[in-house]
């Protein structure tokens, strides 16, 4: 009975050394696919840039915020051509580029790019030499408003799609995309109602810059004039909010009239007070003058008679001298 106790015991430490092994086994293969795995994947440098793209909007009605959408815009009046430049730079490796387009959120809003005077496909590559850029433009017609609403800013997607090799067999790798919610199509009175805002911030002038009393109560007015515009265009009535924008435009104009007026009217009075102070100054400087000569000869009068009198006294004393002399 102890014998086969012992037998037991001996056995179970067997086969818990060589589950043991087994584990250390398992445990050495992980660790050998692990630094496997971390050999083997692609290692990109710090740093380093892949390939990118950047994009600006051209030809736009407005550009900058618009507080009807509360947010900052790139808008075009409906049924005018709107212009997309994207830039494309490669990465240290040459990059083929098989598709430039920006997909809209309506329908058939997708718009194909070019290159020069041709149209970039799979059949057509546009080749980017590393580290250089090349420049991708789209054009296209702004829908009405009937067809993309005015009253939401619209998404798009710009995609540039690039293959692995000039020649079959290539594949397409992953394209770079970017995606923006900031396209606003203008109303033609939405337009005109903001392009009539911007001539207003242009011509509008502080009260404190004008002199005239008659071009500060212009430039109040205008100013309330501007602030209803805003209000109407923010509510949505872009017909409303022009008649005001308009009539804030008059008013600054009679601004600028009042204190021209009022200018002229001043360098005329400033003229005349000038004009006066001179004429004054050469009346005292005459007045002056005379007295001057008559303090003069006022002086050689006085200096003769003096002279006379010395005289007339001298003799009066000679006289009385031998007067003396005799008796």
């Amino acid at each position: 009975m102890v014998a086969k106790t012992i037998y037991t015991r001996k056995m179970d430490n067997l086969r818990r050394l060589e589950r043991g092994g087994k584990m250390r086994k398992l445990l050495s293969v992980a660790s050998v696919l692990l630094l496997l795995a971390v050999f083997l994947t692609p290692i990109r440098v710090h740093g380093q840039a892949g390939p990118s793209f950047a994009y600006v909007w051209r030809g736009a009605t407005y550009t900058g915020n618009d507080p009807f959408y509360n947010a900052t815009v790139h808008a075009y009046g409906e049924n005018t051509t709107a212009i997309l430049s994207i830039t494309i730079k490669a990465d240290t490796a040459q990059l083929n580029v098989s598709n430039v387009r920006v997909v809209f959120d309506w329908e058939n809003g997708t718009y194909n790019g070019t290159h020069g005077d041709r149209v970039i496909s799979a059949e057509n590559l546009l080749i980017i030499p590393p580290q250089v850029s090349r420049i991708v433009g789209i054009s296209f017609t702004v829908p009405s408003t009937s067809f993309a609403s005015n009253m939401y800013l619209h998404s798009y997607t710009i995609i540039v799609e690039h293959l692995n090799a000039t020649s079959s067999p290539n594949e397409m790798l992953e394209p770079i995309t970017k995606f923006a919610s900031d396209f606003a199509v203008y109303s033609e009175d939405q337009a005109d109602a903001r392009d009539l805002y911007v001539r207003v911030q242009t011509v509008k002038t502080p009260t404190a810059k004008f002199n005239s009393s008659r071009a500060k109560i212009f430039v109040y007015k205008a100013e309330n004039e501007t602030s209803t515009g805003d209000m109407y265009y923010t509510q949505g009535d872009f017909g409303g909010a022009e008649s005001h924008y308009n009539a804030a435009l008059d008013l600054y104009s009679s601004a600028y009239v009042a204190e021209e007026t009022f200018s002229v009217t001043s360098e005329d009075l400033q003229i005349k007070l000038i004009e006066a102070q001179i004429r004054n100054v050469e009346s005292s400087a005459s007045m002056v003058f005379s007295s001057g000569i008559a303090l003069t000869l006022f002086g050689v009068t006085a200096v003769l008679f003096g002279i006379g009198y010395i005289i007339k006294q001298l003799a009066v004393l000679k006289k009385a001298g031998q007067k003396a002399a005799t008796a």
